[in-house]
């Protein structure tokens, strides 16, 4: 079955692939082509020797975990359900854990990375387009919304990556990315190691820096948009 797939879909050009891919919701899509192109047999290693699945949610201080739990190794933005269906039995012993982050504070950080991202190709698209609106305000306005949520995988909702087959919330340990120190230390505890928090992918500025300019129409489409975020992980809207 795996040579039929991989047969098939070899069959058709790259705008028939790209069409097909772009139909799947943006958290998917990674999964689809690891699944599809990897011959994925086996636990990663890193998750193998801590006993542990680390769900990368974006611009949520995932590489900095990563680098200092990991090495050089990332896993990707995986969603817990595909470790559940590929790996049941270890997914069901394993230490499952991610960290979260406020709803307007994440959307902000990735708007800023991808405006300031002129090196990995596969962000240039969103990049050109984050360059046709003149603030964070007009990006919200004009583009921000459930449909427009599942086409970039930087504005996704958190909740995406942590659901199970049936849509709950499916990790043991939600950490918070403003709490990533003491966090990330509750971590290392529960994996018995000790190791310091590294820093690295920090986006230039922060929400703090404008936190006075961003409208309260932006706050309101943003805490609408990311309602279950906000239900889930106990958020506080910022409307004020």
């Amino acid at each position: 079955m795996d040579f039929l797939r991989r047969f098939f879909w070899r069959s058709l050009n790259r705008r028939q692939q790209d069409y097909l891919v772009g139909q799947l919701p943006v958290v998917e899509r990674e999964a689809f082509k690891k699944t599809l192109f990897k011959k994925v047999l086996e636990v990663p290693q890193p998750f193998e020797q801590h006993q542990c699945l680390f769900i990368h949610v974006p611009k949520c201080a995932g590489k900095s975990l990563c680098a200092s739990l990991f090495g050089d190794w990332e896993p990707g933005h995986l969603p817990l359900r595909w470790y559940a269906q590929l790996f049941p039995e270890f997914y069901a012993r394993a230490f499952k854990f991610a960290i979260v982050r406020d709803p307007l504070d994440r959307a902000y950080s990735a708007y800023r990375y991808l405006l300031g991202n002129r090196q990995l190709r596969q962000d240039q698209a969103a990049r050109r387009m984050l360059e046709r609106y003149g603030s964070f305000d007009s990006f919200v306005e004009a583009w921000l919304c459930p449909e427009n949520l599942q086409r970039q995988i930087h504005f996704a909702p958190q909740w995406q990556f942590l659901a199970d087959d049936l849509g709950r919330l499916g990790v043991d340990f939600v950490g918070r990315y403003e709490n990533l120190a003491g966090d990330f230390a509750r971590i290392c505890d529960r994996l018995k190691i000790k190791v310091d928090l590294a820093h690295i992918n920090r986006s230039p500025g922060g929400i703090a820096d404008t936190r006075g300019t961003i409208a309260r129409a932006t706050r309101e489409r943003i805490h609408e948009v990311y309602r279950r975020d906000y239900q889930l992980f106990g958020y506080i809207p910022r409307l004020d």
